[in-house]
């Protein structure tokens, strides 16, 4: 079987052009967890998905493929029968005909429990799954679990994880504890089998080493068909324990670990696939000739994190190894690495940091934790300088007055949040001392001005700027006592006095208002619509409101029915003024104001059942210029496309960028599925007449939603209508465009 990337590609991009929403996901094929041969390739179970290989071919399956899911740790088969195991014990299989995937079982998922790389195997029409407390058996003819056994001879699995499972037959193999295992079964009749649930009924092989498939091979090198290769993903690592004397001179010791090496070795046709964790390799002895097909060019950002969009269309993503990207509207730019080799790493989640802030011009701002500040011009592509504890800036050293074994002071400067200065002349961020927070302002001509130790709490987290009436700058930042995302904080509204009456400097501020939280806010956005501040704690949802007297307080909404308690990572506020909530298991939820109430939400949910890479969401962003919510997950990246999401409310002024037009040109409604006019403004009318005048189709109100209109080249009676010429005609309360277009069936 064969799978032509690039055809689908264009296919994928022509598809979401003509759809009023769609999704697409991004995600590393790696590491790999299992794989079996397919056709001509192999299929990869793996944590970005399951990747299809071959020699011409190279296609990576996900949520919106019919996965549900973005983590799989097993997959199984033969030919047209084939299924995939995903982290927690979804079991999706593959429609061959179509190259799509149905969910037939979710059970398991609930149990939390998971499967184990490679740990599983199929015997006739049962599924054997190792998970790491049990051994499930999964009937794919009832499509149901019919059994599972928790210990097996003298070993209870969840103490002792079953760590290699084969099928050799009507013999089932696994290796647990320090003891390997065998068991004849009835593959027609396991449910009826009642001594299956006595681990006694278990025999101990003798000697595992003649089991094939039961014990990996340490060895460096393969013998295939008689050939001996070198293994090409064989590497070891080398630790120092201790020196000794030889001959008079000292010589260290090392312990080696074999930290990679090909774990599989699949025949598809003629030749054979050496799959390691992260690597693929194609054997053709014919040639005797070894081929590396581990390459993956169309998402090289490893673990994303952070998400922000830009006004341009396109988003900015960050990783957790401390690289920085550009993609959307073109593939995704390589990864800028400010410091090659350190990142934010777990600290990246764990804090959830929010450090991404752009400005309309390009300048990009960025912070690694621990080591400083960055500022890049054309969306991250390009370096403009560095700011760290050496730089002579005003920033604080969390670990100051702390010294290493040495004698030598520790340095470490860290930050959770950013935000656009207001007058868009930089960035403004924090650091901390361990005792008090200071506001950092970074000016895109790299100079740095700092107001220290102004907060009350030793951390601070995300930021919001804006100016006040006056000319000052309103500061509303993030309050915690520590980094913990559970740690105790507030929101502290601070003022500044317009630095540009002050030489460019921070001075004068002060914290006009802290409101204390139960815990400390891990994002806010402002809504310009409804003129409201909203900020998420982990597990709670405020806006900020004036009450009778004048003070501000956070309240929380009294009706969210549809909101399910979880963690929530992330907040941004769409152009309809609709909110979009991330949480850490869910997905997200998009939250719409009844009848403008900011304390009566409806409630939308977004996960992976609708086509979301992952439901475990670090970061999101609205793109209003491509009309697309942005999702990082630590496996990838989502894109979720609706047509009523583009900002179009220049459409068809004197401002607007593009003039109204209409596409395809011929349209063809056998071919091309919706014939779209483009660049209109929300709220004009469209009107489409025959070459004789009548009136075949208008649109109104809801249809010109994102500045766009879809029409599928059916009258109203249902029919397509007859080839020919065509006249549209949009109105709004200034303007009038016309154009022509032929249909052709």
């Amino acid at each position: 079987m064969k799978f032509y990337t690039l055809l689908l590609i264009v296919f994928l991009t022509v598809a979401q052009a003509f759809a009023a929403e769609s999704w697409l996901t991004f995600s590393k094929p790696f590491p790999v967890r299992s794989c079996i041969p397919y056709g001509g390739g192999i299929l990869l179970a793996t944590d970005g998905g399951i990747r299809y290989r071959a020699i011409d071919g190279d296609r990576v399956f996900h949520s919106e493929d019919g996965l549900e899911e973005a983590i799989f740790h097993a997959i199984v088969g033969y030919e047209e029968r084939i299924y995939a195991i995903s982290k927690f014990g979804l079991i999706a299989a593959l429609d061959a005909q179509r190259n799509v995937w149905g969910v037939l079982n979710r059970s398991y998922v609930a149990n939390k429990s998971r499967v184990l790389p490679d740990g599983a195997a199929l015997a006739d029409s049962i599924i054997v799954i190792a998970f790491e407390d049990r051994l499930a058996f999964f009937d794919l003819i009832t499509k149901t679990s019919i059994a599972t056994i928790d210990r097996i001879g003298e070993y209870n699995l969840s103490a002792d994880n079953i760590q290699k499972l084969v099928v050799h037959g009507d013999s089932l193999y696994v290796n647990v504890g320090e003891q390997s295992y065998v068991r004849e079964m009835d593959w027609y009749d396991v449910g009826g089998d009642a001594k299956l649930f006595d681990p006694l009924s278990w025999s101990k092989v003798k000697d595992p080493s003649l089991v094939n498939g039961l014990v990996e091979k340490d060895s460096n090198l393969i013998n295939i068909e008689g050939d001996i290769i070198d293994d090409p993903s064989y590497t070891i690592s080398a630790t120092p324990i201790d020196t000794i004397e030889v001959a008079g001179n000292q010589e260290i010791i090392y312990d080696t670990t074999v930290v990679r090496k090909t774990r599989w070795i699949e025949k598809a046709q003629d030749k054979y696939f050496l799959v390691g964790d992260e690597a693929v390799f194609l054997y053709d002895p014919s040639l005797n000739s070894l081929t590396d097909l581990s390459l993956f060019n169309d998402f090289p950002l490893g673990e994303p994190y952070e998400v922000h969009a830009v006004p341009t269309g396109g988003v900015v993503v960050g990783t957790t190894e401390g690289g920085i990207s550009y993609g959307g509207v073109a593939p995704w730019s390589d990864l800028s690495y400010p410091l090659p080799g350190i990142g934010s790493q777990s600290a990246a989640f764990d804090a959830r940091i929010k450090s991404i802030s752009v400005l309309p011009d390009g300048h990009t701002f960025f912070h690694i934790w621990g080591f400083g500040f960055f500022m890049f011009i054309n969306w991250g592509l390009d370096q403009q300088f560095s700011v760290g504890l050496n730089s002579g800036a005003c920033l604080d050293n969390y670990f100051e007055g702390r010294y290493d074994d040495l004698g030598n002071p520790l340095q470490y400067v860290i930050s959770v949040g950013s935000t656009p200065a207001p007058d868009s002349s930089g960035f403004l961020t924090t650091t901390s001392n361990g005792k008090k927070y200071s506001i950092n302002y970074f000016k895109t001509n790299g100079e740095v001005y700092c107001a220290s130790q102004v907060g009350q709490t030793s951390m601070a987290g995300p930021l919001y700027a804006t100016i006040d009436e006056d000319g000052s700058w309103l500061l509303y930042v993030g309050s915690r006592q520590g980094t913990a995302i559970a740690a105790d904080g507030g929101l502290d509204i601070i003022r500044i006095p317009s630095p540009k009456n002050n030489g460019g400097e921070l001075s004068g501020a002060t914290i006009e208002t802290s409101i204390p939280l139960e815990s400390t806010p891990v994002d806010m956005v402002y809504d310009s619509i409804g003129d409201r501040l909203w900020v998420i704690t982990k597990s709670s949802l405020y806006y900020l409101d004036k009450n009778e007297k004048d003070k501000d307080t956070l309240v929380s909404p009294k009706s969210t029915n549809g909101l399910r308690a979880s963690e929530y990572s992330a907040i941004d506020v769409d152009i309809h003024g609709n909110l979009w909530l991330g949480t850490t298991d869910q997905g997200a939820y998009r939250l719409s104001l009844k009848n403008k109430s900011p304390d009566t939400l409806t409630v939308k949910s977004y996960n992976v059942k609708s086509g979301m890479l992952s439901n475990d969401v670090t970061d999101l962003s609205i793109d209003h210029t491509l009309g697309v919510v942005w999702f990082t997950h630590a496996s990838g990246v989502s894109r979720y496309y609706n047509k009523n999401l583009k900002y179009s409310s220049k459409n068809m002024t004197d401002s607007a960028k593009a003039d109204v037009y209409a596409y395809p040109v011929p349209f063809r409604p056998a071919v091309h599925n919706r014939f779209v006019i483009a660049n209109i403004a929300e709220g004009a009318s469209v009107s489409i007449y025959n070459r004789g005048g009548s009136l075949i189709r208008s649109f109104r109100k809801d249809d010109t939603l994102g500045g766009s209109v879809e029409w599928d080249g059916r009258g109203l009676d249902g029919n397509l209508v007859a080839p020919g010429v065509y006249y549209y005609v949009v109105k709004n309360s200034s303007k009038v465009k016309k154009g022509k277009f032929i249909i052709i069936h």
